[in-house]
């Protein structure tokens, strides 16, 4: 394939002992899927997968406990978190062609939810504690950008740049231990202040981040959009923030926030729990650049309740309102396909064998990723 550089022909060995199984519960009928990359457990271990539509595997990469993955097509390399602590690719051939060290030094910084690549450079989710003493309990997000190239750092921004002190104590939560509870510890000495799960760049270059707690109540969902010179905030989106809601109920504990269009942006709605799981898109309007109002102008409800992580992807054709998108529900490893009317095109889901030996929803999912093709 042009671009690729060379073709590369592999054929994988016999799937572990307890590697997840797939389920086609509903094949694929003009659907746009043609691979899924996802990451995965079993009683084998964890893994980075590709899963071609029929369910059949197309590859997979043995991993310690791995946290996300993504598909970067002009190299074809997947990209995987594992355990905090590593940033990894790999050639498709199973070759490593990246690691990158966390969780080192007096304030160590760990690596979570999200990662892509853009224009050359690698942009990572990472978390640390405050840098003032006074509020080193609160576990601050931010971003690491990295030089693919030249293999070094270019940046990092993080959260405590941007908020004062009192806000640490007003907003966002106020709870010990949580998701940072291993890394950090667990207790008063512990919060995850604002919990980013996820990272997305705007058309120049700023970055679009998810917080599933950054109100002034806790558990308010934000979206906000930084300014990548500065690190400010440009504008928030949520309840209580910069934009009006024209009708509905705005989202909570949401994941994968990014921009369809120029002025509408698609996110995965757990709801809080409070009903059904939901994609939406939502059209940002603007009074002379001052943000005015949020409407949700495309609803996918999912049918169940997802309760955390998940993702949804547009098969782009420049029509966001009525393409396809790819959906995860993590929590079940259910990976679904939706047409532009809302119809079910394409169901997949893992499964596993627990402990007690019976089958069960495979662990460890966090996004299906789509991915239109592949070296042959």
């Amino acid at each position: 394939k042009e671009g690729w550089g060379k073709l590369e022909t592999f054929t994988t060995q016999a799937l572990p002992d307890g590697f997840p199984t797939v389920d086609l519960t509903t094949p694929c009928t003009n659907c746009q899927t043609n691979y899924i990359l996802t990451n995965v457990g079993g009683r084998g271990g964890a893994y980075a997968i590709i899963l071609n539509v029929d369910g059949s595997i197309r590859w997979y990469q043995t991993m310690e406990k791995v946290e996300h993955t993504f598909f970067d097509v002009d190299s074809g390399r997947v990209y995987a978190q594992q355990n905090h602590r590593q940033q990894k690719a790999f050639s498709l051939a199973g070759e490593e062609t990246l690691s990158l060290e966390y969780g080192t030094g007096t304030n160590p910084r760990f690596i979570h939810h999200d990662s892509l690549v853009a224009d050359g450079k690698l942009y990572m989710v990472i978390a640390r504690r405050h840098a003032e003493p006074s509020l080193a309990k609160y576990i601050v997000d931010g971003v690491d950008v990295y030089d693919l190239a030249a293999k070094d750092y270019l940046s990092t921004w993080t959260v405590d740049s941007v908020f004062s002190a009192s806000d640490f104590e007003t907003m966002g939560s106020q709870g010990p231990g949580g998701y940072w509870a291993t890394q950090f510890g667990s207790g008063d000495g512990t919060v995850d202040w604002a919990h980013m799960n996820s990272l997305a760049l705007a058309k120049g270059g700023d970055f679009l981040a998810s917080f599933r707690q950054l109100g002034v109540n806790g558990y308010e969902g934000r979206v906000v959009l930084f300014d990548k010179t500065t690190g400010q905030i440009i504008w928030s989106l949520g309840d209580s923030a910069d934009f009006a809601l024209t009708s509905g109920d705005w989202f909570a504990t949401q994941h994968h926030a990014h921009f369809v269009s120029d002025d509408t942006i698609m996110l995965f709605d757990n709801t809080g729990l409070k009903q059904e799981s939901r994609v939406l898109q939502i059209k940002l309007t603007f009074n002379a650049g001052v943000p005015e109002g949020a409407t949700y102008v495309r609803e996918q409800k999912l049918g169940q309740k997802c309760g955390s992580r998940s993702a949804a992807y547009l098969y782009d054709t420049g029509d966001h309102l009525n393409d396809a998108m790819i959906v995860t529900c993590a929590p079940s490893a259910v990976f679904s396909e939706y047409g532009g009317s809302g119809e079910m095109l394409w169901q997949l889901r893992l499964r596993s064998l627990g402990d007690d030996g019976k089958e069960k929803a495979a662990t460890g999912v966090y996004r299906g990723v789509p991915i239109l093709s592949l070296p042959q």
